[in-house]
């Protein structure tokens, strides 16, 4: 089903679980189309759009922003519309997109669903809570920009000198045990494999999109292994970043289930 252009912003369509293949495009065709997963993100996402509004991204005309819900409740969805209707009466410059899947298929399927919409040359995803601030998103896209430009840039949250990262210590060790484990298992050398911020060359992602095999938490990572197999340039790019609170992601539950689901990856041999 197609997007109909209210006056203001893209209204929210209910689609299905497979979206169709056609697309919405802009003249002119912006530079940069960001995915944002969102699964019952009514009450985080107005914190992102306030966020976005002190940035200089807020106006970017060079930007199309696609918000993907992943079978949200229908009060989520509602007070996700309504935010986007505030910000664009803010801001009518910007691109905006509401689509609705009304089944959840995982964090990965509703990226991936949002990447089959997306019309730019530049394509990635960040998430719901704007954890990544928008500062480095800005310094991401000039790196794009630039005359040597990588084919794949993920954020990285390295706590090194002039970068502001704020985690639970908890999180962070879990997270460095299991970034170590993707490094050693898969033979890259990344060192953060899991930050939910990363863009990509349209035109050389795409055709790796069917071979991924999770929808979840490490559809992305496993994308990461596809890029690396399939000789690409991926740099890695310190940002700014700090943890916000309402995250889905289980300490104790969802790292085993992850670990095995890239071992099952592994174990399958896809290139």
């Amino acid at each position: 089903m197609s997007c109909k252009p209210f006056p203001k912003y893209q209204s929210t369509v209910a689609i299905s679980s497979k979206l169709s293949t056609s697309r919405l495009f802009y003249l002119p065709v912006p530079k940069f189309s960001f995915i944002i997963p969102a699964y019952n993100e009514g009450h985080r996402f107005p914190l992102f759009l306030e966020k976005l509004s002190a940035s200089t991204l807020a106006n970017d005309k060079d930007i199309e922003w696609l918000v993907v819900e992943d079978g949200s409740s229908k009060e989520h969805v509602e007070k996700t519309q309504q935010a986007m209707a505030r910000f664009q009466n803010q801001h009518p410059q910007g691109k905006w997109q509401h689509l609705v899947n009304t089944k959840n298929q995982g964090k990965g399927g509703a990226i991936a669903s949002g990447f089959q919409r997306a019309t730019s040359p530049f394509i990635g995803f960040m998430d719901a809570d704007a954890s990544t601030e928008f500062i480095s998103i800005e310094a991401m896209m000039a790196k794009f920009l630039s005359p040597n430009s990588p084919d794949v840039l993920i954020a990285s949250r390295v706590n090194m000198l002039g970068m502001r990262i704020t985690r639970l210590a908890s999180r962070h060790y879990i997270g460095r045990v299991f970034a170590t484990f993707v490094s050693v298992l898969f033979d890259i050398p990344v060192y953060d494999s899991q930050c939910g911020c990363k863009m990509f060359q349209r035109e050389k992602l795409l055709p790796l999109l069917p071979k991924v095999m999770d929808q979840r938490w490490v559809w992305d990572t496993q994308l990461l292994v596809l890029c690396f197999k399939n000789k690409m340039r991926v740099e890695e790019f310190p940002v700014h970043w700090h943890e916000v609170p309402g995250s889905k992601v289980s300490m104790i539950r969802d790292p085993l289930r992850m670990a095995w689901s890239l071992i099952r990856f592994k174990l399958k041999g896809i290139h």
